[in-house]
């Protein structure tokens, strides 16, 4: 499923399976494009949503992704 989302007039879209981004994710992500970023945020707000979103556009670009955790029960969650 790819769905669309539009971002500040500019329409963006992330393949989230389903996952319906919340609006500071979108900004935040918004703010991160093309980027080099750091978020920090609380467990359990979504940093692995905006991630994701990232690492779509950067693929759709042509760019390659790899996303690490440090431990296999994080990896496992996703």
């Amino acid at each position: 499923m790819h769905e669309v989302i539009v971002v500040a007039e500019k329409e963006e879209s992330y393949n989230l399976n389903g996952v319906e981004p919340r609006q500071y994710q979108l900004n935040i992500a918004k703010e991160s494009i093309g980027k080099n970023s750091l978020v920090v945020l609380p467990t359990g707000l979504g940093k692995t949503i905006i991630a994701a979103m990232l690492a779509s556009k950067a693929m759709e670009n042509g760019r390659k992704v790899i996303l690490v955790a440090p431990t296999r029960p994080l990896v496992d969650q996703h």
